[in-house]
């Protein structure tokens, strides 16, 4: 038995670098996070397939002319051990990218080293202090049962490393979505971070609960 599950890519378009891209999942493990984005939890049993038989169909995706994977959903620094053997194979066949929310540094370094960029989501805001008002909002936003002051600091920190680690890869951007209902000091400092930066940084404004793309 081995990690390759099967039925676990995707076939997509990579907007931001114009390339045709197949999102490779990975549900060894549970997540404990429920994001929205993510797709639907697996309910079946899953089916393994053993090194060949992963390694076919890779290249099936690589002959319908995908030219980048992308490792994503269940927020892949939560099991890196799980994603290195996929890596490992996959880079034989094209370059890869970890989609994450950079809350792991030390994970997210070494899934990094063995790739080619990071998209790196940005939730929370880089402010100096959080208040009280602040926990209920990252209550309000994030998958979690109780969001502390000492969360959202290490959170942070670990983001601001992770932009830094990741910025100016050959597949790198940013992503951060901001809710009309966030007080504007939230959607400031999230904003400001996208001068910092020398990847493609893509924001959300969502009003209404409908997402509205700005670059």
């Amino acid at each position: 038995m081995t990690p390759y599950l099967a039925n676990t890519f995707c076939l997509t378009d990579d907007e931001q670098y114009d390339l045709k891209a197949a999102s490779f999942y990975s549900y060894a493990l549970p997540c404990p996070y429920q994001c929205t984005v993510c797709p639907p939890l697996i309910k079946e049993e899953p089916k393994f397939l053993d090194i060949d038989d992963f390694h076919h169909e890779v290249q099936r995706y690589r002959l319908a002319g995908v030219e980048l994977f992308l490792i994503r959903g269940y927020e892949p620094t939560l099991n890196v051990s799980a994603h290195i053997p996929h890596i490992n194979i996959l880079k034989e066949y094209a370059p890869i990218r970890v989609h994450s929310n950079g809350q792991r540094l030390p994970a997210l370094n070494k899934l990094v080293a063995n790739t080619d960029g990071v998209c790196l989501d940005i939730k929370v805001a880089p402010l100096v202090n959080f208040s009280y008002y602040d926990l209920e909002i990252y209550n309000r936003l994030l998958p979690l049962n109780e969001v502390t002051e000492d969360f959202l600091v290490d959170y942070r920190d670990s983001m601001l490393d992770a932009i830094k680690v990741v910025d100016g890869m050959q597949f790198t951007y940013f992503t951060s979505t901001t809710f009309d209902w966030l007080p504007p000091i939230h959607q400031e400092s999230i904003l400001s971070l996208r001068k910092y930066c020398k990847s493609p940084f893509v924001h959300y404004a969502v009003k209404n609960y409908q997402p509205i793309r700005s670059v």
